[in-house]
């Protein structure tokens, strides 16, 4: 906004000069008494003769109070009456726009052809395209373009007074991608009243509901930045293709878009008018889908501030093979540490792991000792100690001990790691290595 500040100082003078701007000559405190008294329409409140504007107080957009019917690409069709349009502020006393001029200024610079805003800024919609049309935009050059399924259709937008005739069709703007200001700036700002510029195509995207889809999401249900999510170790890709699909789909089946994928297929048609309700599982479950599709190489870099400390100092191969390892089981970056840090430094026992579980509770200790020193010996028996040897020497176990896989390995699993989940057993013991893996299986029996 700030780069377009003097055309809009251009296009300022141009409301003035033909007569759709005024001076606000209430003073702030006065403004907000009539207000606290009764609502009275601003523009009922209009100076009479009022100085040459000097930049130094507030000016304000003289409207004209009309009906208007447009097309929303995701609401449908909407109506509103001249009771709802009123005089508001375009420049500041401090010198600088406010957001109702500036983004029209700014959208058109910018060559914008879709204006797509939350469902808030619906109540706001007759001011802008008063303005709009105040400014020289194309309110009734129109074509033809016949809208299906309720006006739904998000390749032509629609507003104009009501009282144009409609027929049986509805009439749509063409998007054009020239700027308001487009060459000299001088140039344009004096063309700013009487030609006829294109309009977006307007959308009012519903609100983003919290968990159980009863009210709007806020900071009390836990809404973050999104620069938090990215912090947590969720991937900017998960947020774009998690957000996009919030109350869209394509229509099959799929639930995960790349960027590219969502470039081809996102239409505001598709865009449902209710609220979407915010499921953060669904948006964990995603995050560990583009996880996986990352190639070594691109984890690699994206991980490195999530590891642990002791991880810093290792191998760079090693540590590069204990990432291969963890990738299927991440669901975010923020997860390297729990399911890596036991390969580079010794984990402290936590017997609330074997107490809590399910099945290893059902073991007295002196069971879980046995069945213990089965396994080290037949872990030491190992020739070679790869992943394929070690599941192979899991399996016998199974039939020596009579133990279920729950049980065994989850046993075998806790006391070697020492962490609530880990990746595949057989190949997290052949990183760790034979020397350690019976280390910690013999530290059960001082625990």
């Amino acid at each position: 906004a700030k780069e377009n500040c003097p055309g809009m100082g251009r296009l300022f003078g141009q409301l003035v000069r033909i007569g759709h701007a005024k001076l606000q000559v209430l003073g702030r405190d006065a403004v907000r008494q009539r207000r606290r008294l009764v609502h009275v329409p601003d523009r009922d409140h209009r100076p009479e003769n009022p100085p040459a504007w000097d930049g130094t107080t507030p000016l304000r957009f003289k409207s004209d109070p009309k009906s208007y019917t447009y097309h929303d690409a995701v609401m449908g069709e909407r109506s509103s009456g001249p009771e709802v349009i009123d005089d508001f502020i375009l420049i500041k006393s401090d010198g600088y726009p406010t957001y109702n001029f500036a983004h029209i200024v700014d959208d058109t610079e910018m060559a914008i052809t879709h204006v797509i805003r939350g469902q808030e800024f619906i109540s706001s919609m007759p001011n802008y395209l008063n303005l709009y049309e105040a400014l020289g935009f194309d309110m009734t050059r129109l074509i033809a373009h016949r809208v299906a399924n309720d006006n739904r259709q998000s390749d032509g937008y629609s507003a104009f007074p009501a009282e144009v005739e409609q027929g049986e069709q509805q009439l749509a703007v063409r998007p054009n991608a020239r700027g308001l200001m487009g060459g000299d700036g001088d140039e344009a700002a004096d063309r700013a009243g009487d030609t006829n510029l294109p309009l977006p195509i307007f959308a009012h995207l519903p609100h983003i509901m919290n968990e159980t889809g009863n009210k709007k999401l806020g900071k009390r249900d836990g809404a973050k930045d999104v620069l938090d999510y990215v912090r947590d170790g969720y991937l900017p890709e998960t947020l774009v293709s998690f957000i996009a699909t919030m109350g869209w789909n394509d229509g099959t089946e799929q639930e995960v878009f790349s960027a590219d994928e969502l470039v081809e297929k996102f239409s505001l048609d598709r865009v449902q008018r209710s609220g979407a309700r915010f499921d953060e599982k669904r948006l964990l479950w995603m995050n560990g889908q583009f996880i996986r599709d990352l190639s070594l190489d691109e984890l690699e870099q994206r991980a490195e501030v999530f590891w642990p400390n002791a991880a810093r100092s290792a191998d760079p191969q090693y540590r590069r093979d204990v990432l291969a390892l963890a990738q299927d089981r991440m669901k975010t970056l923020a997860d390297l540490p729990t399911l890596t840090s036991y390969f580079f430094t010794e984990p402290e026992p936590n017997m609330e792991l074997i107490t809590g579980n399910k099945q290893l509770k059902k073991q007295s200790e002196s069971e879980r000792t046995d069945l213990l020193i089965q396994v080290k010996t037949a872990f030491e028996n190992i020739d070679n100690w790869t992943a394929e040897s070690i599941q192979v020497c899991l399996n016998q176990l199974l039939e020596t001990t009579g133990q279920k896989p729950g049980m065994l390995f989850s046993l075998i699993r806790v006391v070697t790691t020492w962490a609530p989940f880990s990746p595949e057993l057989d190949k997290t013991l052949a990183l760790l290595g034979r020397k350690t893996t019976i280390r910690r299986i013999g530290t059960i029996d001082h625990n």
